[in-house]
């Protein structure tokens, strides 16, 4: 039976498998998706190989509430596939929270994100560019984008800048017949000098019960989500676990697996025999 390290070996070596590059533009919802959810797996995987894996002990609701991941900028919450990464990334790292916010919500409080140091403490530079610290990709939906206004002719529109005075094309908000799968890439406060901590907000709880009342009534399949991570079935089995719990507000109680643990002890035990 393949030890715990070398199951984790697997999963970590089948994760970084890939396809034919196809640039991000050239790919469409599904393979945005699959690359995404490739990502997030990556990372869980790492938190098992590390031995920091969130979900191996047990969580009352306040604990589950008190961690969930947020962006302090916004309150808001980050639910399904995207919070079991930030978690897995926040126990990698050993954050003592789970707030996340992009470079923009940073830079306007007055962050500057960090470099990367190497072990003594120098900045990283690899072909000729300095290397920043780096954050999570998470998944949304973009419904819509902004193009230049066109005139009954089919050219662009253009008109003065205010402040400038240079010409500039008018834009106007068109919405996509399908929302396009983007990413955004969001970091942890402590990843940032200057940032102004005192203009950071709380979690929106109350957003999170509006949304599991909103799950009541739902009819919605958790482990069909977090099967696209492709973990394996007992790490699937205990993340959808957690999910469950956390999407309903329940206490997290981690599954026991005595037959899985009894068929590894036996197989050390027949090792030790020989």
């Amino acid at each position: 039976m393949p030890t715990p390290k070398k199951k984790t070996a697997e999963v970590a070596q089948e994760a970084t498998q890939t396809q034919d590059y196809i640039p991000w533009e050239q790919k469409t919802n599904e393979q945005r998706e699959e690359s995404i959810n490739t990502s997030y797996k990556m990372i869980i995987a790492k938190a098992i190989g590390e031995k920091k894996a969130f979900w191996n002990k047990d969580m009352s609701k306040k604990e589950i509430d008190n961690s969930m991941p947020f962006n302090p900028k916004t309150g808001q919450i980050f639910g399904g596939n995207a919070s079991l990464a930030m978690r897995a990334v926040q126990a990698l790292n050993g954050y003592e929270d789970s707030q996340f916010l992009t470079m923009k919500e940073a830079n306007l409080l007055g962050g500057k994100l960090k470099k990367q140091l190497d072990k003594n403490g120098k900045e990283i530079v690899k072909n000729g560019k300095t290397q920043y610290v780096k954050g999570v990709k998470i998944a949304y939906h973009k419904s819509y984008d902004y193009v230049p206004k066109k005139d009954s002719q089919g050219q662009d529109i253009y008109k003065a800048n205010a402040k400038t005075g240079q010409m500039e094309p008018v834009m106007e908000k068109v919405y996509y017949q399908n929302p396009k799968l983007e990413t955004l890439t969001y970091y942890h406060p402590s990843q940032f000098d200057d940032l102004k901590q005192e203009k950071l907000v709380g979690r929106d709880l109350k957003s999170l019960e509006n949304f599991r009342e909103h799950m009541k009534n739902t009819p919605y399949d958790i482990q069909t989500k977090v099967e696209k991570l492709n973990l394996g079935k007992i790490t699937t089995l205990d993340l959808s676990n957690f999910l469950n719990s956390q999407n309903k507000g329940l206490d997290y109680k981690k599954i026991n697996h005595p037959k899985q643990e009894h068929t590894y002890t036996q197989t050390k035990q027949n090792e030790r025999s020989l």
